[in-house]
């Protein structure tokens, strides 16, 4: 069943509702409220140009938000199962994701072209266990902070592309992301400060790509490894960097590989 709310027209969902099969567009003009604990099955809510805030749901199912357009998008304390998502196309609002947990699900805020004054901020979330995805993806977004989350087994873990332009922030700091099937963190045309995270048991740790600008920031007051950003034990490199993207600042990092194999296995490798 599909449902379209026009402009003028407010939609209110109540607490504990469930929706399986379904499809909500929320058009521009229109308004929506989501009560806690909304439960969608194999569901897609689509926000255009709207101010909404979502807590305590669950997305099951490859159920989805699509955001769009300007707005403030904000999802906090939900839970995302199944290849459920959060797909921004086109955004140029503010989205937050806090506290939220995704099982085989992901972030990607996708936009078609750079999107000036758009802020992403993905903070305090955990994700587990994907073999098809991407943990976080954002592409042409102007600024964003991705901090503190924790990323275990997906084929890819964060990747920025073509962002952090703006003014504004741009960090990607105190992340835990590790078992990851191809790279851990990946830059591509982007910049941003890459600070005091942990990459580790991945294939590459992070990759720096294609005139990327970027700091690798550790911390000069740690007093063992575990207190700086940490870059150890992935497979191939443990930094990537190809032409043109070699870091402005580049120090106070731990990077080590426990079964290095010496000339032909290198720690860091400029491509050029």
């Amino acid at each position: 069943a599909e449902l379209t709310v026009k402009k003028g027209a407010t939609l209110t969902i109540g607490n504990n509702v469930d929706i399986t099969n379904g499809k909500i567009i929320i058009e521009d003009g229109a308004t929506v409220n989501i009560d806690t604990d909304l439960y969608l099955d194999k569901t897609e809510i689509l926000f255009h140009n709207s101010t909404v805030n979502v807590s305590d749901a669950h997305l099951d199912n490859q159920s989805k938000f699509w955001i769009h357009g300007t707005g403030t998008f904000e999802f906090i304390n939900s839970y995302f199962s199944d290849g459920s998502q959060i797909r921004g196309v086109g955004n140029k609002g503010t989205t937050i994701v806090d506290y939220c947990i995704f099982n085989d699900s992901y972030i990607d805020i996708n936009n078609n072209t750079l999107s000036l004054n758009s802020s992403v901020s993905i903070t305090n979330n955990n994700f587990n266990n994907s073999n098809n995805y991407s943990a976080i993806s954002i592409v042409n977004c102007d600024t964003y902070t991705i901090e503190d989350n924790e990323i275990d087994n997906y084929i890819s873990g964060i990747e920025v592309w073509n962002s952090g332009h703006g003014k504004g922030a741009y960090y990607v700091r105190d992340n835990t992301i590790r078992n990851i099937v191809s790279t851990g963190l990946t830059f591509y045309g982007s910049s941003g400060i890459i600070e005091n995270n942990t990459i580790e048991n991945s294939l590459f740790g992070i990759k720096l790509l294609n005139n990327s600008t970027v700091e690798l920031r550790g911390n000069s007051d740690a007093n063992d490894i575990y207190q700086t950003q940490l870059i150890q034990n992935n497979d191939a490199e443990e930094v990537y960097i190809s032409t043109y993207s070699v870091p402005t600042y580049f120090h106070y990092n731990v990077i080590q590989d426990y079964d290095n194999g010496g000339v032909n296995d290198p720690l860091v490798l400029h491509n050029n």
